[in-house]
């Protein structure tokens, strides 16, 4: 992508069992969903979103996943305490 394209950042925190385990990132292009930065509160679910805007038959392709030691504040929205350490 070249410069003059805008990318928007969605960090959602993922919660199993009333316990936060994760935190999903996603990046999407300003100029597919331009009211991206409005809706911020809908974007528990990418997928929901998109279909909202009629994007449909949806594949994830090229999707990597990274694994890293949170850092001190995803800590803390993870809750992590001293059960942790």
């Amino acid at each position: 992508m070249g410069d003059d394209v805008s990318i928007f950042k969605v960090a959602r925190l993922r919660i199993v069992d009333h316990m936060p385990c994760a935190i999903h990132i996603s990046y999407v292009r300003e100029d597919i969903v331009t009211d991206i930065n409005e809706e911020t509160e809908q974007l528990a679910s990418m997928f929901n979103y998109y279909g909202k805007h009629g994007y449909t038959n949806l594949k994830s392709m090229d999707t990597h996943i990274h694994t890293a030691f949170p850092t001190l504040e995803e800590q803390r929205h993870l809750e992590w305490g001293s059960w942790c350490r």
